[in-house]
């Protein structure tokens, strides 16, 4: 038990320092392995300019693919977490330890922002390019819409087993062309792509509210804790029997695993709403992705390369709108306007156009 134990917190230990490149002074306290910082924080530049995580980051830091993984996923901020388990004592325990700061919550946000881009976008090179690939959809059924070619055009359609008699089909460069005009067109300053924003945001008083109360149930949960590891110390020290230890403990698991719950319901509205902080973030970003794209010539939309269009659409369409859905661009029809409406739902506010021909089908292609 104890010897298990010990090599258990060992082995955990070693993991803990290889993720966070650190190590432990003579005296217990953190450190970091300054020149492995280095490397990792040009690891970083270079993945957030599109390095791949699978071959050029491992030659990078000289890793294993699962160790940078690891380190880009667990390793960056300032907290590390290990799960005990023990059946005889009914004890599943998550530890958070203290470790020294890789880089600033700002840079984590891009990385975990890209990690979540590369699982949705990041696929194997397709002979024919879609620039709304996952990210167009049918307004009336909700699912995305695929792109196919035909006769020597290109379209966005349902897939075959969907069935939904709103349309079959859109043109793909008609509809490409026209959002990518309407997010150029409503590029502007700062001050007022942040209130463009925050028009998009439902109730920012919402978010307060329910920041705080996460915030009690976190306070709660921290005061089950201390309760639990009192036992834990009884346990050990022989002044409470195994039967009131797993009574104490059941009660206490319930309690914990309540409050876990309400957090997790809270978390899931929270990432329909982002925060002020985020939404400067956001129009500041945007800002200077404008005056990038922008610099040259008012034209310079049509000097783009299909990979700046892509990587642009993929930060105005990285989150999900206030009612859960993904952002992008959504197709629909109604009798005012029988060729088409298509809304862009991104990080700017709500965006309507409409087709000015028949450049949509009911039919199949």
């Amino acid at each position: 038990g104890l010897v298990f134990g010990l090599n258990v917190w060992r082995i955990r230990l070693l993991s803990i320092l290889s993720t966070t490149l650190g190590y432990i002074s003579k005296t217990g306290e953190w450190g970091l392995n300054d020149k492995e910082v280095q490397k990792l924080k040009y690891a970083i530049d270079r993945y957030l300019d599109g390095a791949s995580m699978t071959t050029d980051l491992p030659k990078i830091l000289n890793r294993s693919v699962s160790s940078v993984w690891r380190i880009f996923t667990q390793g960056l901020g300032d907290s590390y977490q290990i799960v005990f388990k023990s059946e005889r004592f009914n004890i599943n325990e998550t530890v958070t330890l203290k470790i020294p700061r890789i880089v600033d919550d700002e840079t984590i946000e891009k990385v975990n922002k890209q990690l979540s881009a590369n699982r949705l976008y990041k696929h194997k090179h397709l002979k024919n390019k879609y620039l709304l690939s996952r990210m167009i959809f049918c307004e009336n059924c909700g699912f995305a819409l695929v792109g196919v070619t035909n006769a020597g055009y290109s379209y966005y359609r349902h897939q075959p087993f969907r069935r939904c008699s709103s349309f079959a089909s859109v043109r793909a460069d008609v509809i490409e062309n026209l959002v990518l005009t309407d997010i150029i067109n409503n590029f502007g300053d700062v001050a007022e792509l942040e209130k463009s924003m925050k028009m998009a945001v439902p109730d920012l008083e919402k978010r307060k509210e329910l920041e705080k109360q996460c915030e009690i149930l976190n306070s709660d949960l921290e005061k089950i804790t201390v309760q639990k590891n009192r036992i834990v110390k009884s346990i050990a020290n022989g002044t409470i029997s195994d039967d009131d230890a797993k009574s104490e403990m059941k009660a206490l698991k319930e309690k914990e695993a309540f409050y876990q719950e309400e957090i997790k319901k809270i978390d899931l509205q929270l990432e329909t709403i982002p925060s002020e902080k985020q939404i400067g973030m956001k129009a500041e970003l945007l800002h200077r992705m404008h005056l990038e794209f922008l610099r040259y010539n008012p034209a310079r939309l049509s000097e783009m390369s299909y990979d700046d269009k892509k990587a642009l659409l993929q930060k105005l369409f990285s989150g999900k709108t206030p009612d859960g859905k993904r952002q992008g661009v959504y197709i629909t029809f109604n009798d005012t306007h029988p060729n088409g409406i298509y809304t862009i739902k991104g990080q700017l506010r709500e965006i309507i156009g409409y087709f000015d021909s028949n450049v949509t089908s009911v039919d199949a292609d």
